[in-house]
């Protein structure tokens, strides 16, 4: 296990989490993050495979949510034909995304800065389970990107999965994991499970808890 993996593990532990203030917990993992997570397996497969089957689909639009050092560069994958934008609810991450392509706010709250139907794929790895948590809030997120999506538009999930031996907290969750996305009714009312070019509509990692689940927008 990487020293990234141990911090993360460690701070998300209730008493830690009481005696560290959040900005020092985020800044040490920021820190080891900046280096390592690059290796590992879901951020590889999100490079090579995802990516590029996002790019394949010619979008003229895709929304990002959430900036850290490691996603700073996703915007060279797209050609100048793509508006590529990334929305943020951190200040800080502020410098690290494109200049005027950028949104300071809730992903919850993009309808206010996009037109409804105005996106072709939004990309939603790693704001559920932290951040965006319960599964009203989850449901909220989804209900505004489908608004934002176009026709037949797609939305990837990226989320955790129990099983990597965090610590259980009171609702009988773990720090970092939700409900899956399947289950939701807004997913189930309106998505077709499915991947965009040959991708499969999900993807686990035998050595991580990270989960891909592809979605595509009903007519």
């Amino acid at each position: 296990m990487g020293a990234y993996q141990i911090l993360r593990r460690i701070s998300r532990m209730p008493g830690v989490r009481s005696l560290i203030p959040q900005g020092l917990r985020n800044r040490g993992i920021s820190l080891l993050r900046r280096d390592s997570v690059a290796d590992f397996p879901d951020r590889v497969y999100m490079e090579k495979s995802i990516l590029p089957a996002v790019v394949a689909l010619d979008p003229r639009r895709v929304l990002d949510v959430g900036v850290e050092t490691y996603t700073q560069h996703y915007h060279t994958f797209y050609p100048e034909t793509c508006e590529y934008w990334t929305i943020d609810f951190n200040p800080d991450v502020v410098p690290l995304a494109r200049p005027g392509r950028h949104v300071l706010g809730d992903v919850r709250e993009a309808d206010k800065h996009f037109d409804p139907a105005s996106i072709d794929v939004v990309l939603a790895n790693g704001p559920f389970g932290f951040g965006i948590d319960s599964e009203v809030e989850q449901a909220e997120t989804i209900e505004t990107i489908r608004r934002l999506l176009t026709p037949r538009g797609w939305m990837l999930i990226g989320w955790n999965q129990a099983g990597d031996g965090l610590p259980t907290v009171a609702a009988g969750r773990q720090p970092g994991h939700i409900v899956d996305p399947t289950r939701l009714a807004v997913v189930r009312d309106h998505f077709d499970h499915v991947g965009p070019g040959g991708l499969p509509a999900r993807k686990t990692f035998g050595d991580c808890s990270h989960v891909y689940d592809w979605f595509r927008a009903r007519s």
